[in-house]
């Protein structure tokens, strides 16, 4: 019961200061930018996004999360792993990187197949790209890569502050990359997804010829030959 508690104070946690962060960091790309799209549609559809794909949505996957974990901890998945003895700042980073890595290959292979991207197609009926509609997908894709990351960070035994941290920073990235401001990360451009780079997966590629499966990174197009700019 303990640990079923702990899995629901934590994922509250994790979505609240999600949603925050995500808001604060994209108003302020807006403010320093000196652009701003907003509009009455476009503030009626950010806030059907925040009160649905943020709020509401997330509500139905704690008893999916709170079975996961205590099955994996069941199975002997948890309080050991190979980065539970790493400072948080390794945790963090590793545990980035392979969900992001995993979430590269979840993606590229839903847009290789038709069946699977039935499951994906509701992230791409997006007209125009808002920071609050990176999470408009369909709720399969979304309960495949929360089965994910929850597995892949029990598995390496990372600290809670670690999933929160990560998920956080994922969060913020990935609303920057739907995000409707024109900006640059500058040098980080080479690793960052850029709201632009998105744009070219959404309105520039064709099923057939799909480019930059990446959801925060370009690391891992730039690795596969799958990048575009």
């Amino acid at each position: 019961m303990d640990l079923a508690i702990t899995v629901v104070v934590v994922f509250v946690v994790a979505q609240l200061l999600t949603l925050i962060a995500a808001a604060a960091v994209c108003t302020l790309v807006s403010v320093v930018s000196r652009k701003s799209a907003a509009n009455k549609v476009a503030n009626k559809a950010i806030f059907s996004d925040i009160s649905y794909y943020w709020l509401l949505r997330p509500l139905a996957y704690i008893p999916l999360t709170v079975f996961l974990v205590v099955m994996l901890d069941s199975a002997g998945w948890t309080g050991g792993g190979l980065l539970t003895s790493a400072p948080i700042v390794v945790q963090i980073i590793l545990l980035y990187l392979l969900f992001e890595f995993v979430a590269y290959w979840v993606h590229r292979i839903f847009h290789g197949n038709r069946l699977l991207y039935r499951f994906h197609m509701p992230h791409h009926r997006i007209k125009r790209l808002e920071w609050s509609n990176g999470r408009q997908d369909h709720f399969v894709f979304e309960i495949l890569l929360l089965v994910v990351f929850v597995s892949l960070g029990l598995l390496l035994g990372v600290s809670p502050l670690t999933f929160v941290t990560t998920i956080i920073v994922w969060y913020i990235l990935l609303s920057l990359s739907h995000h409707n401001v024109a900006f640059s990360y500058g040098p980080l451009g080479k690793v960052l997804l850029s709201s632009s780079a998105h744009a070219v997966h959404h309105f520039g590629c064709t099923f057939e010829n799909s480019k930059n499966f990446g959801v925060t990174l370009t690391l891992f197009d730039r690795l596969f030959g799958t990048y575009a700019k």
